[in-house]
């Protein structure tokens, strides 16, 4: 389910990318395209991680998950 998920976000990021201006674009220029927007995903994820184990830490309520 969440890959199904994942991978439409990814085609519809596809679609964005790759416009009637853009259509020349290499597949390695899409790619690359493609890989620094699951890398600011990925910061958002690691940024709400930490923050939730800070919280975690400050209040002395740490759950395993």
């Amino acid at each position: 389910m969440i890959f199904e998920v994942r991978l439409g976000r990814e085609f519809s990021a596809l679609k964005q990318i790759k416009n009637a201006q853009r259509s020349s674009m290499s597949n390695y220029a899409i790619e690359g395209q493609l890989q620094a927007n699951q890398y600011f995903e990925l910061l958002a994820m690691v940024d709400e991680m930490s923050n939730k184990a800070d919280a975690e830490t400050a209040t002395g309520d740490i759950h395993e998950d």
